[in-house]
């Protein structure tokens, strides 16, 4: 009876110990898991770093651009035209601010006609684009008529404008004179 307790007692404290060994085996996976993890961390947040340098180094140099525009005179942005601030972590095609931004690019007229749809035929309204200003655009769908009708922003009163100068005769699109030109707007880092 006192040997059958001493080896229980023995069987109990073998038992004990391998269940301690495989403790230490899956700590010890743990363990190299573990610093591989935090390799990989210290990596990522040393390419983050040098990310937002390279970032820090693009916004001195657009700024600098966006200021020799706006000093010049033959710039491609003329003056007045709002710089839209754009998130660039997002697809900007994809951001809802984001609007394409045209004015007029013929001397023949001073003013384009906006209609209430994407048609020559339908009811003329207001006239936009004089003086320069530009037009904020929102959708742009090609009419059965061959030309290409643009629909301003809301908030700008709405309704379509048409890109390209019509034959008066068949009134088809004539895309040989052009009278809207897109303009390219970049992100501006100073207003958001």
């Amino acid at each position: 009876s006192q040997s059958m307790k001493r080896r229980e007692s023995t069987g109990r404290f073998l038992i004990l110990l391998r269940l301690w060994r495989l403790g230490r085996i899956f700590h010890g996976v743990w363990e190299a898991e573990h610093e591989i993890t935090e390799r990989k961390l210290a990596d990522l947040e040393a390419h983050v770093k040098c990310l937002e340098s390279e970032n820090k180094q693009l916004v001195k140099k657009l700024r600098r651009i966006q200021a020799i525009h706006a000093k010049d005179e033959n710039s491609p942005y003329p003056r007045g035209t709002r710089m839209i601030s754009v998130d660039l972590k997002e697809d900007l095609t994809e951001h809802p601010d984001i609007y394409r931004i045209f004015r007029l690019a013929t001397e023949d007229y001073p003013c384009v006609a906006v209609r209430a749809q994407p048609d020559i035929r339908s009811a003329r309204g207001r006239d936009v684009g004089a003086n320069g200003h530009v037009i904020e655009i929102e959708e742009e769908v090609e009419g059965e008529d061959g030309n290409i009708y643009l629909r301003i922003v809301d908030g700008d009163g709405g309704g379509w404008v048409f890109m390209f100068d019509f034959d008066d005769d068949t009134l088809k699109a004539n895309k040989t004179r052009k009278l809207l030109e897109e303009l390219v707007v970049v992100p501006n880092f100073d207003n958001p």
